[in-house]
């Protein structure tokens, strides 16, 4: 889930097929037959929880969710770092620790860390990042409700982002720019890191 269309070179398929919302193509990973699974709506926060668990009941065992957040970790570069984890925590403060299913994988684009959900991104500013940064490796609003879905559910979870920008130290590149020609050519090598560890899952 998440930038499938990033990671379109996993699948053989010409054309996405469509079901309702979602769109998706079929791949191949070293334990049996996997889908890049698009949805045609963006969501936010809560609703990616609320995805996971529909994707539970049609029978889905495990997901992946491949997307970018923020840093706090001022020594990671934007759109040049990947992050992974086992733990987040909600915006209610529940922590939610997982099976990190990228655990043994060691790259030097991979960090590993504790991540936190919060309700929006507005909430993510310098002020707030200062506070955090200590003890808070990663940001978004969506990781955490996927984990706890996944948690209630019964499925397997993990994530591997790109980091996107860095809320403690200014960098050339962050969202503001992302659409530029080094950050897309950045982003293509580390879609090729993500594409190659889901693959031997």
């Amino acid at each position: 889930m998440g930038y499938v269309e990033g990671l379109d070179f996993l699948s053989s398929d010409i054309t996405w097929q469509r079901s309702g919302n979602f769109f998706y193509k079929t791949f191949k990973t070293k334990s049996g037959t996997a889908l890049l699974l698009g949805c045609t709506h963006t969501f936010w926060g809560e609703i990616a929880g609320r995805i996971v668990a529909y994707l539970a009941e049609m029978g889905v065992k495990r997901i992946i969710y491949s997307g970018k957040l923020g840093t706090l970790n001022p020594d990671l570069i934007p759109n040049q770092s990947l992050a992974t984890g086992n733990l987040s925590i909600l915006p209610n403060g529940q922590v939610v620790i997982w099976k990190n299913l990228f655990e043994n994988i060691h790259h030097k684009k991979i960090y590993h860390g504790v991540h936190i959900t919060i309700p929006s991104v507005l909430q993510e500013n310098i002020n707030w990042a200062l506070t955090q940064k200590e003890t808070i490796s990663f940001v978004d609003p969506e990781i955490g409700h996927m984990a706890y879905a996944a948690q209630t559910s019964g499925v397997e979870y993990s994530y591997l982002h790109i980091i996107s920008d860095n809320l403690c130290r200014k960098y050339q590149y962050d969202l503001s720019n992302e659409r530029e020609n080094n950050v897309i050519a950045h982003r293509q090598i580390l879609l090729k890191i993500i594409g190659q560890a889901i693959i031997e899952l």
